[in-house]
């Protein structure tokens, strides 16, 4: 779910219902008091702070960077079997880390 304000509503709805179904109480009254004390924001939850990010620039596949940095494939291929996704784009940064460390002389190189 890409939507981190309904996941929050959500796991309070579920904690509340929770609270409820393993602490009942028989009066209405008091339940109905304590729904409202516990649903208060502060009380048991926080609302989410959600802080937008700009995404990094991308710079292609490492297979496609291991080309342009003359590297050989077996490095991304090493790196799809479980520690990078031969899907998944670099950012430009890891890119030039690349670049960097390639230039210091690595057995992928």
């Amino acid at each position: 779910m890409n939507d981190p304000i309904a996941v929050a509503s959500e796991l309070r709805s579920l904690y509340l219902k929770y609270l409820e179904s393993s602490q009942p109480l028989r009066h209405a009254g008091l339940s109905g008091e304590r729904a409202k004390l516990l649903g208060s924001e502060g009380i048991l939850y926080r609302d989410p702070l959600v802080e937008p990010v700009a995404r990094y620039p991308e710079a292609g596949t490492l297979a496609e960077a291991c080309r342009d940095l003359n590297l050989s494939t077996q490095f991304a291929d090493f790196a799809a079997k479980g520690a990078f996704s031969p899907n998944i784009n670099l950012y430009v940064h890891q890119k030039k880390h690349l670049k960097k460390s390639a230039s210091r002389g690595s057995r992928w190189s």
